[in-house]
Parts: C-alpha cells; sequence; structure tokens
C-alpha cells in the first residue's frame, strides 16, 4: 500500500511451529466448520504453514533482531516483546 508517496507493508501475526532441527515451519491442519442454528453450511479442510499469533510470539519467530521491534502507532513508541532487541542495538553503538 502506498501511503503520502511511501509504500508501506502491513502482515497479521503470526505463529509457526518447528521441527527439532530446522527453521522450515512445519504444516498445521485446519478444520474450519461453519454452523446456522445447529445445521452445518460448509466445512473446508486446508493445510497451512503458519496461524494467526500474538505479538509476543510473532517476536520470537524472526531471526533479524531489527524485525523483533514494533512500533506502535498509538503511543508513538517502539514495543521489544523479546526483552532483547533494544538493548542488543543500544550495545551496538
Amino acid at each position: 500500500m502506498r501511503i503520502c508517496d511511501i509504500w508501506i507493508d502491513f502482515v497479521n501475526l503470526r505463529c509457526e511451529e518447528y521441527s527439532e532441527n530446522s527453521r522450515i515451519p512445519i504444516k498445521v491442519d485446519v478444520l474450519f466448520s461453519l454452523i446456522n442454528e445447529g445445521q452445518m453450511i460448509i466445512e473446508v479442510y486446508f493445510v497451512l504453514q503458519q496461524k494467526f499469533g500474538t505479538a509476543e510470539e510473532d517476536a520470537y519467530r524472526r531471526d533479524l533482531t531489527i524485525n523483533r521491534l514494533f512500533y506502535n502507532i498509538n503511543t508513538n513508541s517502539v514495543e521489544d516483546y523479546t526483552k532483547r532487541g533494544a538493548l542488543k542495538i543500544s550495545k551496538s553503538n
């Protein structure tokens, strides 16, 4: 999306699960059922490699320190859910 001549990328927060010795996310089976007044309308089964997560889960799955920091547009502050990203950056200066 372009806002005021600046490209902005919006992504959802997600979490991933990994096998023991890999950084490739494992697949997650999902069954979605839509029920109206006790009657099944549709049932969909699909496989994902990611699922929606919290900001903390999303921060811990990221590989670079700078990617673990979130900017909160409501408070105009940087949030560090891992409690390591901002500290690591401040030590490098």
